[in-house]
C-alpha cells in the first residue's frame, strides 16, 4: 500500500468516527434535555415561569415527559436571603404551584427540584425570580394585537384584550385599573373592567388620545384629524366638545379642573369642564403634555424644536429646561419634580426642572413610551422597534424585563389601586378669548 493511499484510508476513517460522534451527540441531545452536551438546553433548561401577583406568585412548569420522575420539591429565595424549601414530595402530574401570602415589593426566587428513581442525586433547574406587587398595569401592543395586561413586575404579558386593533393610546382608573384604549383605526373607545371581566366599545370619531379624571371622573378624548377634544363619561356619554383645535397630538388631565391639550400645529391650550378654552403656549410641534401638581406647571415636550419645556400656572413665559434632543416622542413625570423623557434617537433621559439632565439612559433600544409608577418611583420604558419592555429603578438601573412577539409602545397603569387619588383643587385662571367653537349637549 502506498503511503498516499495510507493517508487517504485514514482521513476517511476519521471523518466517518466525527460523523458518528456528531450525529451520536445530536440524537442524546433531543433525546435528554438534561444533558450537559444539549447545545439548546445547556442542561439546565428554563421551563419555570412564574407570574407574579399582588401577595403572591404562581409557578408553571413542563415535566419533560420523564416517565421515571418520582418527585418534586420547590425552594424559595427572598430578596437574596438563604434557600429554603416550601413544597416537598409533589407528585409528577403536578405543574402548578400557588405561592401566596407573600410581600408585595419583596423579590422572590424559586427553583424547582427533581427526584429520579434510578437516581441519588436531584436534579435542580434554572432559578427564576418574581415580584409581586398591587399594580394592574397595562400596555399597548404596538403591532396591533390591542391591550395586554402586565404583570406587576413587567416580565410577563397575562391578558390580552381587543386583538387585531391598532391602539394609540390609553388611560387607566388609577383606583379600579380600568382601562380605555383609542382604537384610531376604528374610530372606537375600547372599554374593559377587570373586577367584572366586561368589554365595552363605543364609536369615537377620530379618536387617538385619552386621559382619565379620577377627580371629576371624566374621560377625556382629543381627536387628530376631527381636530376636537370631547369630555366623556366612563360609558362615553359626550357632556363636553371642542372643535377646530387643530390636529390633537395629546391630552393631559388636571383632575377635578379640566384638561390641557397639544395641538400639531404648536398651540397648547386648556378646556375647563364646563368647556371655557384657553391658549397658554405657541411653540413648533408639541406630541405631549403633562400637568405637574408639584411644580404647578405644564411639561411640554416640543417635537419641532427639540425641546422640553415647562409652562409656569402663574402665567409667565415657558422655561426651556433641554434642548437638543434628537427625536423626541414621550414624557413621564416621577412625582419629585423631574420629567422623563423618550427619545427615538435612542435614549431615555432625565431632565431636572432647575434645567438640563442628571440622568442619561442607553438601554440599546428605541423608546416609544416612559411612564413612572408613582408609588415606588419606577420607570416604564417600552419599544415597538426592539419588542421589549425594561423596568428600572429610580436611578436607571434595569430590574426587569418582558420580550415578546408584541411591540409595547406605551404603559398606563394603576399603580396602588383603591388608595384613591391625592390631587390638589386648585382652579385655573381662564381667559376669556376668542377660540374654538364649543358644543355642549
Amino acid at each position: 500500500m502506498s503511503r498516499r493511499r495510507g493517508i487517504l484510508l485514514l482521513l476517511v476513517f476519521c471523518s466517518a468516527g466525527l460523523l458518528l460522534l456528531g450525529f451520536g451527540c445530536e440524537s442524546r441531545d433531543h433525546d435528554n434535555p438534561l444533558d450537559p452536551e444539549n447545545t439548546e438546553t445547556q442542561g439546565v433548561p428554563d421551563i419555570l415561569t412564574i407570574i407574579a401577583g399582588d401577595h403572591s406568585v404562581r409557578l408553571l412548569w413542563d415535566d419533560l415527559g420523564y416517565s421515571d420522575l418520582e418527585s418534586q420539591m420547590i425552594r424559595r429565595r427572598e430578596n437574596g436571603g438563604p434557600e429554603h424549601s416550601i413544597a416537598e414530595g409533589l407528585a409528577p402530574s403536578v405543574l402548578s404551584y400557588d405561592d401566596t401570602s407573600l410581600v408585595n415589593g419583596c423579590t422572590y426566587t424559586y427553583r424547582l427540584e427533581w427526584d429520579f428513581t434510578d437516581s441519588d442525586a436531584p436534579v435542580i433547574l434554572s432559578p427564576q425570580s418574581a415580584r409581586p406587587g398591587p399594580g394592574i398595569v397595562w400596555s399597548i401592543d404596538g403591532n396591533g394585537g390591542g391591550l395586554l395586561r402586565i404583570t406587576p413586575d413587567g416580565q410577563h404579558a397575562t391578558q390580552r384584550i381587543g386583538a387585531g386593533r391598532y391602539i394609540l393610546d390609553l388611560a387607566v382608573d388609577p383606583e379600579t385599573g380600568r382601562v380605555w384604549a383609542a382604537d384610531f383605526d376604528r374610530e372606537q373607545v375600547l372599554s374593559y373592567e377587570p373586577q367584572t371581566d366586561e368589554v365595552r366599545t363605543w364609536n369615537q370619531e377620530g379618536v387617538n388620545t385619552l386621559s382619565y379624571d379620577p377627580v371629576s371622573r371624566i374621560l377625556w378624548a382629543g381627536a387628530y384629524y376631527a381636530e376636537t377634544v370631547s369630555a366623556l363619561t366612563r360609558e362615553g356619554e359626550e357632556s363636553v366638545l371642542l372643535s377646530e383645535l387643530g390636529h390633537i397630538e395629546d391630552v393631559d388631565a388636571r383632575p377635578g379642573i379640566g384638561v390641557y391639550y397639544a395641538a400639531k400645529e404648536g398651540t397648547v391650550g386648556r378646556i375647563s369642564l364646563t368647556g371655557e378654552w384657553d391658549e397658554i403656549v405657541v411653540t413648533g410641534w408639541p406630541v405631549a403634555v403633562q400637568w405637574d401638581s408639584l411644580s404647578s406647571g405644564l411639561w411640554i415636550l416640543d417635537r419641532g424644536t427639540r425641546q422640553v419645556l415647562f409652562a409656569p400656572d402663574d402665567g409667565s413665559a415657558p422655561d426651556t429646561i433641554l434642548a437638543g434632543l434628537g427625536d423626541p416622542i414621550d414624557l413621564g413625570l416621577d412625582g419629585e419634580g423631574r420629567c422623563w423623557v423618550a427619545d427615538r434617537a435612542g435614549r431615555t433621559l432625565r431632565c431636572i426642572r432647575e434645567g438640563g439632565t442628571d440622568l442619561v439612559l442607553d438601554l440599546d433600544i428605541i423608546p416609544s413610551g416612559v411612564t413612572v409608577d408613582t408609588a415606588t418611583g419606577e420607570v416604564w420604558i417600552a419599544s415597538v422597534t426592539h419588542q421589549t419592555l425594561r423596568l428600572v429603578d429610580r436611578n436607571g438601573v434595569e430590574r426587569f424585563r418582558l420580550q415578546g412577539s408584541f411591540g409595547t409602545k406605551k404603559v398606563e397603569g394603576a399603580w396602588n389601586p383603591g388608595a384613591g387619588p391625592a390631587i390638589g383643587r386648585r382652579p385655573l385662571d381662564f381667559t376669556t378669548r376668542k377660540g374654538p367653537i364649543l358644543l355642549t349637549d
